[in-house]
């Protein structure tokens, strides 16, 4: 099964799922919809539980709108979940890739037309679509000018990244920005309530659930304890064992790390005048350096260790 449908539950976005399903069921739905907001903030989520909430009105365990939750027997939720349903096409960037490319497009131009199923509507997702270049982008535009009937296009973009204006003048644009206690909840119910365990340092709004997620599997792997690893007890481990030159954990998260590492010296009051600053900015440039210029990654752990964190 592909990331389709990580999350079987929606817990945030109820009035705007509403929103569209009352639009949908009156047939004023939009055929270019572009739903924006910030990184790993739910938005393919929603967006695919929207999906089931179509295709699965006049299927066998569909799809549950009081409580928000897609039933993993229905027909069109296992078709979705593997690419394989006749009426869903799904554009995102390739693996190894910087860009979607035009060739996508054009692939998708040769989907749209085939007959639909079962009269059912058909969905292009655009996922990322941030990630369009020029080239891919004008080829969009020239098929959300012109539509095929029945058949609606539903683009997911990062805010914090630009798209063409000429893109987004053709679609009817849906922010989604998940509120604290919906995004507490969702970190709750993706940790099995482990989330409650852990230690403060590391409870900071503006990290993601899925950071949570693979914390916890870190120190499960570990056999760290959630409540007694705080923010030096976690360096040490990772120090120790060099876990910088082999744990995924380590190395995609690190920075993110670092940075946290600052701020909670910030907030306790560690180091009042401007060195913690200063010591901060010093290290995000050379990050960038690091990977502008794909410098060792190494080093910049052990200059953090030296220079930062040993000093506490």
């Amino acid at each position: 099964m592909t990331d389709t449908f990580n999350h079987i539950k929606l817990f945030s976005f109820n009035r705007e799922f509403n929103f569209l399903k009352k639009l949908y069921t009156n047939n004023k739905l939009p055929n270019k919809i572009l739903f924006s907001g910030y990184k790993s903030s739910g938005k393919s989520t929603f967006v695919y539980h929207f999906i089931n909430y179509i295709f699965s009105i006049k299927e066998e365990f569909k799809y549950d709108s009081k409580k928000m939750k897609i039933n993993v027997n229905n027909k069109s939720f296992k078709l979705v979940s593997s690419l394989t349903h006749p009426n869903f096409y799904k554009i995102s960037l390739s693996e190894n890739k910087n860009f979607i490319e035009i060739l996508q497009i054009r692939e998708t131009l040769h989907y749209l037309k085939k007959t639909s199923f079962l009269d059912l509507p058909k969905i292009v997702l655009i996922d990322d679509c941030e990630c369009l270049n020029k080239s891919s982008s004008n080829s969009l535009l020239k098929v959300l000018e012109e539509p095929p009937e029945n058949t609606f296009f539903f683009l997911v973009h990062n805010s914090q990244k630009a798209i063409l204006d000429t893109i987004k003048s053709r679609c009817i644009q849906i922010n989604l920005f998940m509120n604290k206690l919906s995004r507490k909840e969702l970190i709750s119910y993706l940790t099995d309530n482990k989330y409650e365990n852990i230690n403060f340092d590391f409870k900071n709004d503006y990290l993601k659930p899925k950071f949570y997620v693979d914390y916890i599997n870190y120190c499960e792997r570990n056999n760290l304890s959630l409540e007694d690893t705080d923010m030096k007890n976690l360096f040490n481990n990772i120090f120790k064992n060099q876990d910088y030159k082999k744990d995924i954990f380590i190395k995609k998260y690190f920075f993110l790390l670092v940075q946290l590492f600052f701020y909670n010296n910030l907030i306790n009051n560690i180091n009042k005048d401007n060195s913690n600053h200063e010591l901060f900015l010093y290290f995000v440039k050379r990050f960038n350096d690091i990977k502008k210029y794909n410098l060792d990654f190494e080093s910049f752990v052990i200059e953090f260790k030296n220079k930062a964190f040993d000093e506490k």
